[in-house]
Parts: C-alpha cells; structure tokens; sequence
C-alpha cells in the first residue's frame, strides 16, 4: 500500500491508502522523490477547480521503480525527470509537437484530472512521459523542469529579437523562470512589475533588470522609448489589472503574451487594439522543443532553479505548504519532499 493526497472539497486534502499501481504495457511506475506545488493546484486547492477526488502534483522527479513490458526508454533504478504533458499522438497539434494544444491535455495530463499525480508515494505514468537524468541533476532541481519548460514557451510566444525592450508583469516562479530565460535572448531594457517586496528582491537578486513596483513607475519608463511603449509584453501575474495594462504598455505593433490565469471576464476595447497592430498571444503550457531547451539548459547550468525554491516540506505536512503559499511575502514555490534521495 501507498499514501496519496486527494483534493476532498475546498481547503481539504485528505491521506488515503492506496494499492500500488502496477506498471504493465508500455507504463511505467515512478517512486516519487520530490513535486512543486503548482499555481494551478493552489486554485484548485482555493476553488475547487480540479473535481473532487482529484490526486494533484504534475510537477516531480524521481526513480523508476517497475516497468511495463513494452518499456525501453528507460530502466529500473535510474532518476529521471517526468513531462507530464498529456499526448493522443493522433490529433493535428501533437503531430506537430505542440502537446499542449491536443485536446486531451487538459483532462489526460498526469495529475490535472483524469490520472493521479505525485502527491503520492508512487505514480503511474506512460514511457513517453520519462525522461532519464545525468549525473550532475539533482532530483529537486528537476522537479522544476516542467514549469520552466512553461515559462520557456510564454517567451517564445514574444517572437523577442536581439534589442527589444521588454516588460514582465509578475515575480512569481513563472515570471523569475521567464526572466532567466528572457536575458539569454540578448534583449534590450528588461523591466519587472511586481508589488511584493520579497519577490523583487529575487529579481534583483539574479540582476539584469529594472525593477518596480507600480504601473505608474512602468508608464514613466515607457515615456523614455522611441515608441513609447514596450516592444514585448509578458504577462505572468494574472491579475485583471496587469492583464488589462499588458495591451496599454505595449508599443504599436508589438507583442503581448499572456501566461497568467485569470478567472474573470475582461473587456476589451477592441477598436483600439485593431488601430493599435498589437499581436496578442496567449501560452499555455509548453510543446516538445520548449522541454528540451529546459532540459538542456538544466544539465548546463545555466539556469538557477534552487534559488526559486524558497521552503520544503515533507508529504505528511502537505497542508501546511499549501496554507504557506498564501503568504506571497515568505514563500515562492514549495518542493513537496516525498522520498529522500537514495
């Protein structure tokens, strides 16, 4: 038998013995060593987005602890990092590589809905989803994989060239994880919005961009550009006010991306937008060639993940990390510690 955490109700998760799932096919049984708690489960957590009875936690590494008998691509034993990104193989977007535009990622994806996630001892996940690690990877560090490989595709949609002056709204893990990446497209001005005192102090930690606090301070800046508007917008914080001024500090012309989620209706003056020639891209999770770039620049080092991780917890104190997360001045993204590291 197994613990695994399910969502029960609003502000409710509840331990339960489980069986051990068996890996048969061309499945494949991950010990889960460490998960992220991800933004989408604090909502659900919040609002009851995912239905009652949901096991969360797409986030997460570990060792592959049985396989099916179709198995190849990996073997008993080894750390391995998991995509969990839902893949039919069938429909127009996965044969173009873009898995999160299939239809079944929503419901599919390894602990959204459908198929219980890592807030458990063990996982059960297809071979496509495994994804070995080198030597020089820490299993904590690759549990960070799966939303940088998000944040890495919201930049991509920015269509960003060398020099472009670029606005992030929002410090979160997505927006520092979009940052890192952001500088190594050589852009020019790089301005972060962000109201908390804790999360601007990340950015200033790892440096390369103008920091502040209020729209006013962007509107000031945005005086200073020949188009007096940014080039790139990259929406990160889902709230309606950054949503709402994404399209007003945009230069004519230019792009904006949003990546935040908000659950609310947003009016538009579309008149406005039509005359302005702003593009406006929404990202939502990430295709094959964006986990790729994430897994290498992770075996690189070339991105810092450990400075994103700001506390971890042990799984018998899940709830704890969640009520932890609601304070945005002490904690950023909390790693569940599920097993220790052999």
């Amino acid at each position: 038998m197994m613990r695994a955490v399910v969502l029960k109700d609003i502000g409710k998760l509840e331990f339960e013995d489980r069986p051990i799932p068996k890996a048969s096919g061309n499945k494949v049984l991950i010990k889960v060593a460490y998960c992220g708690i991800c933004g989408s489960d604090l909502s659900a957590y919040r609002t009851l987005s995912f239905p009652p009875g949901t096991v969360m936690g797409h986030e997460f590494s570990g060792w592959v602890e049985a396989i099916g008998e179709n198995v190849t691509n990996c073997k008993i034993g080894q750390r391995v990092a998991i995509r969990p990104c839902s893949v039919c193989f069938k429909c127009p977007w996965c044969n173009e590589d873009r898995i999160s535009l299939c239809p079944d990622h929503i419901v599919d994806t390894i602990g959204l809905k459908n198929n219980d996630g890592a807030y458990a001892d063990f996982t059960l996940v297809d071979d496509f989803m495994v994804f070995p690690l080198d030597d020089s990877t820490s299993l904590s560090e690759a549990a960070v994989l799966e939303p940088l490989a998000a944040s890495i595709h919201a930049v991509q949609e920015g269509n960003i060239k060398e020099g472009d002056n670029v606005l992030i709204s929002g410090a979160g893990s997505i927006g520092l994880l979009m940052f890192q990446y952001l500088k190594m497209l050589k852009p020019g001005r790089i301005v972060v919005w962000e109201r908390s005192p804790f999360r601007r102090s990340k950015v200033e930690e790892l440096g390369g961009a103008t920091v502040v606090s209020t729209q006013e301070e962007v509107e000031e800046i945005v005086k200073e550009f020949p188009r007096k508007g940014f080039d790139v917008v990259l929406e990160a914080a889902g709230a309606k006010q950054c949503v709402q001024a994404s399209v007003k500090l945009v230069a004519k012309g230019g792009v904006v991306v949003w990546m935040g989620q908000m659950h609310e209706p947003l009016e538009v003056d579309q008149f406005a937008l039509t005359i302005s020639g702003i593009k406006i891209n929404c990202s939502i999770g990430y295709f094959v060639e964006h986990w790729d770039i994430g897994m290498k620049l992770l075996q690189e080092g070339k991105v810092n993940l450990k400075m994103m991780v700001t506390d971890e917890y042990p799984l018998e104190r899940i709830d704890d990390a969640f009520q932890a997360l609601f304070n945005p001045e002490k904690d950023m993204k909390i790693m569940l510690k599920v097993h220790d590291e052999n």
